[in-house]
This record gives structure tokens, sequence and C-alpha cells, in this order.
């Protein structure tokens, strides 16, 4: 039976869930709580690390489970957390849940639900618009390009060298 479970993902699958499954150990490793079983309010936390990249962020332990932020509660045990890679895209999100999914049921857990658990569902929406618009949940959202805003990028234009890319740059504002 273990060697049909075993075949249940194609190799790149498996590479992939391995890779996303070391980097949720590490996560749970550095809040100091069980990977397994997982949990919505674990999944979420998890999530929204690697959304900031892991960057600037410190763990606690408090009394209702894991926690971060970025300064340590002076009633909890805090400390830094380490700095992972560049950005994950939001495909990657999907696989990380996926493989801690496929890793829980293989470890006998059960199923988690994942598809059940509305603060993650509202997470993973949020995660996606923002990448989307080229922000992080911390960025100040990119203001709009005003006609006054316009009209003084003319007049800079204007002022320079007359060259023709400053006619088209105009046409295309």
């Amino acid at each position: 039976m273990e060697g049909y479970c075993q075949r249940s993902i194609a190799t790149p699958t498996g590479r992939s869930y391995g890779s996303a499954q070391d980097r949720y150990k590490k996560f749970c490793k550095a809040a100091g709580c069980r990977p397994l079983p997982t949990s919505e309010r674990l999944l979420c936390r998890f999530l929204t690390y690697v959304a900031e990249d892991g960057v600037g962020f410190s763990f606690y332990v408090a009394e209702d489970g894991v926690g971060f932020s970025s300064y340590v509660e002076e009633d909890g045990v805090g400390f830094s957390s380490y700095v992972e890679e560049d950005g994950v895209g939001f495909s990657s999100f999907k696989c990380y849940l996926a493989a801690i999914r496929h890793w829980q049921v293989a470890e006998g857990h059960g199923d988690p639900g994942i598809g059940q658990m509305p603060k993650l569902e509202q997470l993973m929406k949020g995660i996606r618009r923002a990448q989307a618009s080229g922000t992080r949940g911390t960025e100040k959202p990119k203001l709009p390009i005003t006609p006054l805003l316009l009209r003084k990028m003319r007049r800079v234009w204007q002022s320079d060298s007359v060259e023709p890319s400053n006619d088209m740059l105009w046409a295309a504002c």
C-alpha cells in the first residue's frame, strides 16, 4: 500500500512538495511550534510570512499558539526570524498548501480541510490581489497619474532638448 501512496504524485511534484514542506518546517521551527497537525491559524501565519518574504519579523510564543509581529511581546519568548529568498508567486502558495496537506495525510493526521478554512481563503484572496496590484500588505498603494502631474511632466519634457521621443512619451500619456 505504501508504494502506491508514494506514487500518488509525479516526481517533479514530489520535489516541489519537498521544497515547500522544508520551508514550512523551517518556519515552524523558528516559530517554536509543531508543524503537524496543522491548523488554519498556523497556515495563515505561514502564508503571511512567505508573502512578506520572511524579512523583518520576530516570532513569539503566545498563550493561544504561535504569533509574529515586527516586535517581540514583553510576555512572550521571542527571537528574530531568518531571511528567506526572493518573493513567491501566487501559484506557489497553492503548491505550499497542497504540499502541507499531502504531508499531513501521509503522516496519518487526516485531511486538514484546507478548502473549508474561511480565514485562509480570505488571506489567499488578499495575497492574490496584493500581488496583482504590485503591493504587499504593508505597502502603500501607488497613486494614479493625475492630469496635474501629467502637465508638470510635459513642462519638464518641453524644457529639455526637443526630441521626438519626448513627443511620443507625451502622446502615450
